[in-house]
């Protein structure tokens, strides 16, 4: 339950749409921690009190978490190592970190989003970092709106700026929405969104596709793109994705990966073995897409390339032409692709069955023996002789 005192404590205050957290008034003669101490012990409690968290939940994981319920619903949400139920969490708020009280809030979400029923146990994780607030929160991540950062809040040099990381299951496409651009990803991102600024999606591990008004950006492994926002709430896209640019890879903590890391319950279902051909290997330069080309939005699967898998050998899975799926996911190379991107494909996969050949089983037939016979008398009556009818396998064998 939300208690009176955590409100005292915390000093939450709505406005607008953005919560407001103000830190716990210090305690005299308290010794001020170093960055460093604060940052790492807050990785290890969150590690501890999150490490189990199960699907479609959400986790208190260091002081200070502020959570905001759905309707009327009651949250006891207290403390590190709380859970509420996604169904019932709508806005989720961690707090900066503040070096004299030894504050620096982590929260943790484990989200189903669109990964198939048929995958018990897969997840795509969130962790919320600093003064980093998720809103219109649910299962599916549908329709999330990220805010970080915050005015006037000082940040110590060696914690990292305020941020959400998001990773998918390895080897599950999954596809969110977070502010108004949809996110097509099988790797682990690193997102910040200013309000009436930038919202920036870098890519830390594997490949991710960035779609909004009507422009997709490929984005590699190690570079990040940038989108302008604004309107009422001045957390929505009001620009395309930019061109993908090097993303610093050091403002990742590598300590907060630790905190992604999920065991599935249910080992996932084997996955089809593509063709052994050559794959262009990862690289950090942008894959060039169509100018003005807007993908496929019938398609709503997504498949991640693999090791060994062609452009061909995709559009032969699913039962399309090659330049139908170059099309859909504007490619101007086809030859061009990448270990871990992202490619939109028919829902149902093609049942590319071989077709049955004739098997034909020749069988020796010994040389005719001709054995003298008596002449048949004029009186003889003719003995009837059958009509040859010929098998199945003999007209096969005709044919």
């Amino acid at each position: 339950m939300l208690r009176a005192g955590l409100t005292v404590l915390i000093g939450a205050l709505l406005v607008g749409c953005n919560l407001v957290v103000e830190p716990p008034t210090p305690t005299p003669g308290a010794e001020t921690l170093s960055c460093s101490a604060i940052v790492n012990a807050a990785i290890e409690n969150a590690d501890a009190a999150c490490g189990a968290l199960g699907s479609n939940q959400a986790c208190y994981g260091n002081t200070l978490v502020l959570v905001e319920p759905q309707g009327e619903t009651t949250l006891e949400f207290d403390n590190p190592g709380d859970t509420a139920d996604l169904l019932s969490v709508r806005r989720l708020s961690a707090s900066a970190i503040d070096q004299t009280n030894g504050v620096w809030g982590i929260a943790v979400v484990r989200a189903q989003a669109n990964i198939p029923n048929t995958l018990p146990g897969q997840n795509v994780t969130f962790l919320l970092f600093g003064d980093t607030t998720l809103d219109s929160i649910s299962p599916e991540m549908n329709a999330v709106v990220l805010s970080t950062g915050g005015i006037g809040v000082a940040q110590c040099a060696d914690a990292p700026p305020s941020a959400l990381l998001v990773k998918s299951p390895e080897g599950v496409p999954v596809t969110l929405n977070i502010n108004g651009a949809e996110i097509s990803l099988g790797s682990t991102l690193y997102l910040t969104a200013i309000p009436n600024g930038e919202m920036t999606i870098g890519v830390v591990e594997g490949s991710a596709t960035v779609t909004a008004l009507g422009t997709s950006r490929v984005v590699p492994e190690g570079m990040q793109v940038r989108l302008q926002l604004g309107t009422d709430d001045g957390l929505h896209v009001t620009s395309p994705p930019s061109e993908p640019e090097p993303f610093n890879l050091d403002l990742v903590g590598r300590a907060l990966l630790t905190l992604l890391e999920t065991t599935p319950t249910t080992p996932p279902a084997p996955q089809t073995a593509a063709p052994t051909t050559t794959v262009i290997p990862p690289t950090r330069q942008p894959l060039p897409t169509q100018v003005g080309c807007v993908p496929r939005t019938d398609w709503t699967a997504v498949y991640i390339v693999q090791q060994g898998d062609t452009l061909s050998s995709i559009a032969q899975l699913y039962g399309v032409p090659v330049t139908q799926l170059q099309q859909a996911n504007c490619l101007t190379n086809p030859n061009n692709i990448v270990i871990g991107l992202p490619l939109r494909v028919p829902f149902v996969r093609a049942t590319n069955t071989p077709r049955p050949t004739a098997t034909f089983t020749s069988t020796p037939t010994p040389p005719p023996t001709f054995t003298p016979t008596t002449p048949p008398k004029l009186t003889d009556t003719p003995v009837p002789v059958p009509l040859p009818t010929d098998t199945p396998a003999q007209i096969r064998q005709a044919g």
